[in-house]
């Protein structure tokens, strides 16, 4: 099957959008001017049934000390915000899941959380010395046979007291399970140079030699190309031991695009995002193929060896 360049992806675009993501937008905004109406109704019976309950039945709140009070509005501030907090998030669910359909990417599926911990996603910052990590938006699928997540992550670090906490890394995180788990854990910065030359890799923790060789020159120029595709000039490539993992601090959202398209609804945004997912995809496909594809496992040994040479799959080198 051909491919689809981004010139084919922009010839259709705007059809795809008039035909098919317009009337669904157009139908999510209806729904959702019905159910901010029932969220306001349930959230103001809810606060007068609170209020009421709290005059008849629990009166030492009223009288009793500040504390009293104070558990009256954490109530009430909870009945007024959970709801449409809970409304927002699925409200994004339902338009990234559809949109995704739309474009062709049925067999990929909203995620709300990455594959890593927040403990697991400090660790792969350990230099960067985050105080939180948060991943959010994304979405998951599989490519040739392995799982992998592609999501918004956000790190935050301790500035000191006047700072307070401040955001050091936003941007996106993709896994992919290894073929073969259990390798020793490996972490590299990838900068992007001048157009036409190679990234050059930077271990900060490991040997160089051994994340070039855990690192092929392939799996490297695909990690270049989304990141370039998402503005960057670095990027991060470790393994867990478990799962290839890719970082890029974005400065932006991943679904940005996608999520405006309810309140802008514009062909062109529509363009755009269709070709960088379209574009993401097919880097995610030859980054699964290469963490598949088989390399020579050199020798430790120099003497000749009756076997032909071992072959085995990219990062998952002993």
């Amino acid at each position: 099957m051909t491919p689809e360049t981004p010139s084919s992806i922009a010839s259709d675009s705007e059809d795809l959008f008039d035909r098919e993501v317009r009337p669904l937008l157009q139908r999510l905004k209806r729904r959702r001017a019905r159910t901010r109406a029932a969220l306001i109704l349930l959230v103001f019976v809810a606060l007068t049934g609170w209020t009421v309950l709290v005059l008849m039945k629990l009166p030492f709140l009223m009288k009793a000390s500040y504390a009293g009070w104070r558990l009256y509005a954490a109530v009430a501030l909870a009945i007024i915000t959970v709801p449409f907090v809970v409304f927002r998030h699925h409200r994004k669910r339902i338009i990234i899941s559809l949109v995704l359909a739309i474009c062709r990417h049925a067999d990929l599926i909203h995620a709300s959380g990455s594959c890593l911990k927040q403990h697991q996603l400090q660790q792969l910052f350990s230099d960067l010395k985050p105080r939180s990590a948060h991943a959010k938006d994304g979405f998951a699928g599989i490519r040739q046979g392995l799982n992998f997540w592609f999501n918004e992550v956000d790190l935050y670090a301790f500035a000191g007291f006047l700072t307070g906490t401040v955001r050091i890394f936003h941007g996106w995180l993709l896994c992919i399970d290894l073929p073969q788990p259990g390798v020793p854990p490996l972490s590299c910065t990838l900068t992007l140079g001048a157009r036409g030359t190679e990234p050059v890799l930077t271990p900060i923790h490991g040997d160089l030699a051994e994340a070039e060789r855990r690192f092929p020159p392939e799996l490297r120029t695909l990690a270049a190309r989304l990141a370039s595709l998402a503005g960057a000039r670095q990027a991060r490539l470790a393994t867990d031991g478990q799962r290839f993992i890719l970082a890029i601090d974005t400065g932006r959202d991943l679904f940005e695009g996608i999520t405006e398209l309810e309140k802008r609804m514009t062909p062109a945004l529509f363009a755009r995002s269709l070709e960088e997912l379209d574009t993401l995809t097919r880097v995610v496909d030859g980054l699964a193929a290469a963490l598949q594809a088989p390399i020579a496992a050199p020798s430790p040994q120099p003497a000749a060896s009756l076997d032909a040479a071992i072959t085995v799959s990219a990062l998952n080198v002993p």
